[in-house]
């Protein structure tokens, strides 16, 4: 198993780990987006370095390997040089567990485009290449009770809707529960 620095592709989107150089773009994402339904607290390029920090930590410790989106310069969804189109992330606390979780954000001025979708079924089609079937059967994905755009996503990106799911330790509040098991 690998998990060094991929470079994943998806049509129009490249997701590549977060890199601290990011902290501008991820800051100004943050302050032109609603993303309240997401633990991301970033207000200023030091907020940003911080949180991109914690990322690569725990890219190094194999729990979250968290991806920023970018756009293909030249793409119908990027302004010419490569936007930051949002957040995709393989979250493993428990590395001897044969689930691991998906989440991802959507900077504002992408939403709608299909950006969350392809960058989820990229993340996911990595996933099962990377880690072996004894050790990645199947990936959860939670989202918001309420948010039907999350909803299209996961099916979108082949998730099955498994049911509702009430707040609990590693989702606090009432949601979903969609899972892609390994084919």
């Amino acid at each position: 198993m690998t998990t060094t620095a991929p470079l994943l592709r998806a049509e129009g989107l490249t997701l590549r780990p977060w890199r601290l150089s990011d902290a501008p773009a991820l800051t100004a994402v943050c302050r032109t987006s609603d993303l309240s339904a997401v633990s991301i607290d970033v207000t200023t390029e030091a907020d940003a370095t911080r949180w991109l920090t914690s990322q690569h930590e725990a890219w190094t410790a194999g729990t979250r390997l968290a991806f920023a989106i970018l756009t293909e310069p030249g793409t119908a969804t990027d302004s010419g040089n490569g936007d930051l189109a949002g957040h995709a992330v393989l979250t493993r606390p428990d590395p001897a567990s044969p689930v691991a979780g998906v989440g991802y954000w959507t900077a504002g001025s992408h939403r709608g485009r299909g950006v969350a979708s392809r960058a989820v079924t990229a993340l996911a089609r990595w996933a099962f290449e990377t880690y072996p079937p004894t050790a990645l059967t199947h990936l959860d994905l939670y989202h918001r009770l309420g948010n039907t755009a999350s909803c299209r996503v996961a099916d979108r990106a082949g998730f099955t809707f498994e049911g509702e799911v009430p707040p609990g330790p590693s989702y606090p509040r009432p949601g979903h529960l969609h899972q892609l098991r390994r084919s």
